[in-house]
């Protein structure tokens, strides 16, 4: 069985980029930053943060 998506993980991280943002940031721009950060964990830890997709 694969691991559950983690909603308040992703919600924080999301919260994070949008204070780094000033508070607005579009929703593509957000999407992408969450890909990354996903990726770049999965490269570095082998996890990613969210276990979306």
């Amino acid at each position: 069985m694969y691991p559950r998506y983690k909603q308040a993980k992703t919600t924080q991280l999301a919260g994070e980029f949008l204070r780094l943002a000033g508070g607005r940031m579009s929703y593509m721009k957000l999407i992408k930053l969450l890909y990354l950060v996903d990726r770049r964990s999965l490269l570095e830890r082998g996890v990613p943060v969210t276990y979306d997709g």
